[in-house]
């Protein structure tokens, strides 16, 4: 693991859960009705409140940069990413998915003991398997309408 702070926005999934258009509720405690409930959601919404948020903090900042979205989520949200960022370049990196399923479970373990009593890791493993699936299912089915 490494180390987060609350003095800086480790991915961009912190800038949309302003929106509620985040996953990241599921990594704080099991919820699985939240990450249906954004699976079977268009989330253009909330791909248009994270451009708007990453305009304001380049015009705080003065200067121009390039954006880089970095979140699991992103893998089954090609196409409103490519509706918002239209001019956008994805690199999608591969990592075997047996090492991201045991290494979510065990972050996401650690994370609820934090203010959960008894964590059932059996539930929680269970879920990011599933989870991963989900979004590894929803990448292959997608990655063909990604640009060249």
């Amino acid at each position: 693991m490494h180390e987060m702070t609350i003095d800086h926005i480790h991915e961009d999934i912190g800038l949309m859960v302003q929106d509620f258009a985040s996953g990241f509720f599921t990594t704080l405690t099991h919820l699985p009705r939240w990450s249906d409930y954004l699976r079977d959601n268009d989330q253009t919404p909330g791909y248009q409140f994270l451009r708007m948020m990453l305009q304001v903090l380049t015009h705080q900042d003065g200067r121009q940069r390039r954006w880089v979205l970095k979140s699991p989520q992103h893998l089954e949200q090609f196409v409103p990413i490519m509706n918002v960022f239209p001019d956008a370049t994805f690199i999608v990196t591969h990592r075997d998915p047996v090492d991201v399923s045991v290494s979510m479970a065990t972050m996401m373990t650690y994370t609820m003991r934090m203010s959960i009593d008894e964590v059932d890791v059996r539930t929680v493993a269970g879920y990011w398997i599933d989870r991963i699936d989900e979004m590894l299912s929803a990448c292959l089915r997608d990655h063909d309408k990604l640009p060249p």
